[in-house]
């Protein structure tokens, strides 16, 4: 079994559309509208809703760029569809372990997760975009650009600077915060996220399918935005 394929040109325009046109761009434009509303002393909270409709724009754009190469890989999870239902939960409670080990080191070292409660913050604030954002919109896309781009591209090349570069790209994007702001204590917490990110990997490279990855994220999500809803 052999990875379906991105050409490097499709490549390029994922990685640039994911850094410029998603990552800065479309994930600005709700802010710019929303605060220029309020200028205008338009009532109402336009934020969540255009939230989801940007979001959901650019998940139709990471989609279209890379049609053929999803269509190829839904025939082939179609196919081994139980193996994937059946090891997906197993990874998680792996990747799942590792973290609890993980985050009691650094509850030792009082270390806080910034991250964390930013989530919690927009989960009270905005649950619907917020949950649209984390169940379905992330799953996709950062599977897609950290997964079936750069792991791929790289695992051809190293299979060890595969996990060791996408896992760590991967942790960043959700500690670039803390680092900004230079909060060494908080920007710890990347090796949560590296773990996961190299839980992802394996299973992507497992199953030669994102679509395998992408149930794995989304997995991890919906608990993680369930747990914080209940508690």
């Amino acid at each position: 079994m052999t990875f379906n394929k991105f050409d490097s040109k499709k490549s390029f325009a994922l990685l640039l559309f994911y850094f410029i046109g998603y990552t800065v761009i479309l994930s600005s434009i709700p802010f710019l509208i929303a605060g220029f509303l309020i200028g205008l002393n338009v009532s109402g909270d336009y934020l969540n809703s255009l939230t989801i409709i940007f979001q959901s724009i650019s998940l139709a754009i990471l989609i279209y760029l890379s049609k053929d190469f999803l269509k190829l890989e839904l025939k082939s999870f179609k196919e081994n569809f139980v193996g994937s239902i059946i090891k997906v939960p197993l990874y998680y409670i792996g990747m799942y372990i590792i973290n609890i080990l993980i985050s009691l080191v650094f509850n030792l070292l009082n270390a806080t997760n910034s991250n964390q409660v930013l989530i919690e913050e927009l989960l009270n604030t905005a649950t619907s975009s917020y949950v649209f954002l984390a169940v379905i919109v992330a799953p996709i896309i950062e599977e897609i650009i950290f997964r079936a781009v750069i792991f791929r591209n790289l695992y051809e090349k190293n299979k060890l600077i595969a996990y060791i570069v996408s896992s760590f790209l991967f942790g960043l994007l959700h500690v670039i915060g803390s680092l900004a702001s230079f909060n060494m204590n908080d920007f710890m917490y990347i090796f949560v996220y590296m773990n996961m990110g190299l839980w992802l990997s394996y299973s992507y490279a497992k199953h030669k399918n994102i679509f395998t990855s992408i149930l794995f994220h989304m997995l991890n999500n919906i608990i993680a935005v369930a747990i914080i809803l209940i508690i």
